[in-house]
């Protein structure tokens, strides 16, 4: 990382490229699928392939001395701190901020690729790769400016943050195989000499000998999964179907579930509950199209009656129509979920039966297979305790409340629904822009809502089986706790949990700010948790409903799209991306001639560069006395005709290039050649002399022109509009109002144990279900993929790495993209 380079860039993958000037970002990985990140030295970033890339013999001892000025702090910047990366998160679809121009424009992602993201501006129908990492984007830039003003009071003491869109990586360098697709659209080749060798002692005696060692067991992860059997206690249903009205009375007295059955010592995987009372899960074949897709197996639930039931609907239908207390998270149709399925250790050296002591509805077991040590005691609880000044108002007059009768199905209907569809909407224009997707479905919730979830509280007129009513339930998935080697106490499933599910909550004592530093340097703040929903909401938020940009009309095009012509955007791709002609176009730069093979176009990223050109397999570098140096690269528009595609005949890029008057559009000033001074930016401009006749005017490049930046944004440029003049919800409850913290060290429950991954497989979701207070919301965790049994459950602390000083924390979590570094 810092090498100098040379690197092939090109369009289109049938364009031959042309090389171009950068500096080594990333190595290859499996992550990248083994391609280098160049940062090319006029702003534009792209993952290259190995055998694309030529070393720069003789550079500078610091390589961003080379680059050019626009880009200089970044790099420096990035090769000081590496391999320390904040990068946004972002997912194909999602809508950001960024930067172009100098202006903040609504952007839509249509691909992610490991380090890249490619936005589409619609206003200024472009499509850009650009780095994660890059303060061009509105989510990065306000965080990195809000860092600057952190409050001095939390300083000395470490929270875990519940929610947010900044991840800082820290990926140490991993050369791999061969890999393919993304910026690049190739593959990637490796080379030996590229690998750092260590020097090592090594002893030999002529002869090779067999390796007896006997490898270390790792006894935390060792264990087998068994199927559970369930004859002996299994109640059958009918073997075959009578056609009939299904009612209360398809249950018989032995297919009623009864809560206390299933509990303490009797626990079980809630997904077998069903099949205990007289239900069967069948996985059929199927052959053909289901719908728009080709599925081979589905799911079917045969119901004590003997009604096939062929997905979720049904099976909630049927349990309203027979009045029945199954709950409809006991069933999952993923065919790939093994409900049979049950993890048990190979060894135990110390076991606790029930780690809560009989205050959760089912065992919560521990175990120690590593050494002869047990957990520290800790007070269980399964509810939070406010201390000191903090109070929760829980009146139920300040709930709002749904009188739903058909479980709450109708999210139009539910009130308590429609708080959360209504918290997460994007209001502009005097239009609210809703997203009904965010509600449970079928009591899993697929992604994180940063606005909350509302569920039906104890005011609502729903039944205790309403579909809203998730985290208020009891803990049920059957867990363990357990010593692993490197990381302290674990928690682990046993059972299958399908993606969406609902794990535990995390519990313990609620300080406010004076009392949570205290006890932050007394007893200590390593499971400090901060109920920071608001804080995060607004981040998230940041940008879009506070701001409104002059040209709202056109962004507010971007938001309404339907969903094919968001399916459309999904296909831009490296070799589409399109060109726009800005509406004052800022390019001066002065651009060689050459020879165009086969009339690909210029770049969409790019309208000139200092470039050595590939034609016929021969290099040819520019003339020294053609040299320049820009201020900004600009993209153009190219000629798309099929008779400029087709044409061969020899053609100079400044024909092609729309160019104002720089003079006119006051970019540049003329001067005498003797009164140029030291820090002058000459440029040259068509129609002028080129040789050094004292007589002859020179244009002198303007300064403080903001423009297109690279990497950055602009240094000066502020914020997205109104971002700085929001004024904090939390700010409504009180001038010194700050964020309350959870601290779960001497009293807390399971979700005290979960412990940090890099690549976590459960999230953190803010949930109102006793008051709809924005300070004081629940903590809940829910699975973001099926997790297989006997898998360690864990989450994303979200520390910032070095906002402690003087004190830190690395990672052993283990995961292939881990960042090494925690705080």
């Amino acid at each position: 990382v810092g090498i100098r380079v040379i690197a092939l860039y090109h369009e289109r993958p049938d364009d031959k490229g042309e090389f171009y000037a950068g500096i080594i970002g990333e190595p290859p990985k499996g992550l990248n699928k083994n391609r280098y990140l160049i940062f090319f030295d006029d702003g534009v970033v792209r993952y290259v392939e190995h055998k694309n890339i030529r070393v720069v013999c003789k550079s500078s001892a610091n390589a961003a001395d080379d680059v050019h000025e626009n880009v200089r702090e970044f790099i420096q910047t990035y090769i000081a701190k590496y391999p320390e990366r904040p990068m946004v998160k972002l997912t194909v679809g999602q809508v950001v901020k960024a930067e172009l121009d100098g202006q903040w424009f609504i952007t839509r992602v249509i691909q992610v690729d490991a380090s890249l993201a490619q936005l589409h501006f619609e206003v200024r129908s472009h499509a850009e790769w650009l780095y994660r990492g890059s303060t061009r984007l509105g989510p990065l830039f306000t965080e990195l400016e809000n860092q600057k003003t952190r409050n001095p009071a939390n300083k000395g003491v470490v929270r875990r943050r519940m929610a947010g869109n900044i991840e800082y990586m820290n990926q140490q360098d991993n050369m791999t195989g061969p890999g393919s697709g993304g910026a690049d659209g190739g593959d990637a080749g490796t080379d030996e000499s590229t690998v750092k060798r260590h020097n090592v002692a090594r002893k030999t005696g002529g002869g090779s000998r067999k390796n007896n060692a006997i490898p270390l067991i790792k006894w935390d992860t060792e264990g087998d999964v068994q199927k559970v059997d369930i004859s002996d206690k299994r109640v059958l249903g009918k073997s075959s179907y009578t056609r009939h009205q299904c009612s209360p009375k398809c249950m018989e007295p032995e297919h009623e579930y009864h809560e206390k059955d299933f509990q303490q010592a009797n626990t079980t995987n809630p997904l077998l509950i069903p099949l205990y009372l007289g239900w069967d899960r069948q996985i059929c074949k199927l052959q053909g199209k289901l719908g728009s897709k080709v599925q081979n197996k589905t799911v079917t639930y045969v119901a004590p009656c003997g009604r096939r039931l062929r997905n979720l609907e049904e099976v909630h239908r049927y349990l309203r129509l027979t009045q029945s207390k199954l709950e409809i998270d006991f069933f999952s149709t993923d065919w790939m979920l093994n409900v049979f399925d049950e993890w048990s250790p190979k060894r135990q050296i110390n076991q606790i039966k029930d780690l809560a002591y009989g205050k959760e509805k089912i065992w919560i077991p521990c175990i120690n297979s590593v050494d002869n040590s047990y957990p520290d005691y800790v007070d269980y609880s399964t509810e939070r305790i406010p201390i000191g000044k903090v109070h929760i108002n829980d009146d139920p007059e300040f709930l709002v409340r749904c009188k739903c009768d058909d479980d709450c199905q109708d999210f139009n209907n539910c009130e308590c629904q429609q708080l959360t569809i209504q918290a997460t909407a994007i209001y502009m224009n005097n239009r609210l822009v809703t997203r009904p997707s965010v509600v449970y479905k079928h009591r899993r919730l697929l992604d994180i809502v940063q606005t909350g979830i509302y569920e039906c509280n104890k005011m609502c007129k729903c039944s205790t089986t309403c579909i809203n009513r998730v985290v208020q339930n009891p803990l049920r998935n059957k867990l363990q706790v357990f010593k692993t080697e490197e990381r302290d106490w674990g928690v682990r499933t046993l059972c299958d949990i399908p993606k969406g599910a609902f794990i535990c909550i995390y519990v313990g004592h609620l300080y406010d700010i004076e009392d949570q530093e205290h006890q932050g340097k007394t007893v200590g703040d390593e499971y400090f948790a901060d109920l920071d929903l608001i804080e995060s909401a607004q981040r998230n938020k940041e940008g879009y409903e506070d701001t409104v940009p002059e040209n709202i009309e056109d962004d507010l095009n971007l938001i309404r799209k339907t969903e094919a012509q968001q399916n459309h955007n999904r296909s831009y791709s490296p070799s589409t991306e399109e060109e726009y002609e800005p509406e004052e176009d800022t390019d001066r730069d002065f651009t060689p001639k050459r020879r165009d093979v086969g009339g690909g176009g210029l770049s969409s990223e790019r309208s000139s560069r200092f470039k050595i050109s590939q034609y016929d397999g021969a290099a040819s570098a520019s003339s020294s006395d053609e040299s320049v140096t820009s201020h900004c690269t600009n993209s153009t528009k190219s000629p798309s005709s099929a008779a400029n595609r087709k044409s061969t005949r020899p053609r100079y890029i400044n024909d092609l290039i729309h160019k104002p008057d720089p003079f006119q559009a006051g970019y540049a000033v003329k001067k005498k050649l003797s009164e140029v001074k030291s820090d002058d930016i000459l440029i040259q401009v068509d129609g002028m002399a080129d040789d050094d006749s004292d007589d002859d005017e020179i244009a002198i490049e303007k300064e403080k022109l903001i423009g297109r930046s690279g990497f950055s944004a602009p240094m000066g440029m502020a914020a997205p509009k109104g971002s700085k003049k929001l004024k904090s919800t939390r700010k409504y409850f009180g001038h010194d109002e700050e964020p309350y913290t959870m601290d779960a060290k001497g009293k807390g429950n399971i979700g005290r144990y979960l412990n940090h991954c890099c690549a976590p497989n459960c999230f953190v979701q803010s949930v109102f279900v006793d008051t709809h207070d924005l300070r004081f919301h629940w903590v809940a965790f829910f699975s973001s993929c099926q997790i297989a049994a006997g898998a360690e459950l864990n989450w994303d602390y979200q520390y910032v790495p070095g906002q402690l000083e003087g004190r830190e924390l690395w990672c052993k979590c283990g995961a292939e993209n881990c960042k090494g570094r925690l705080l």
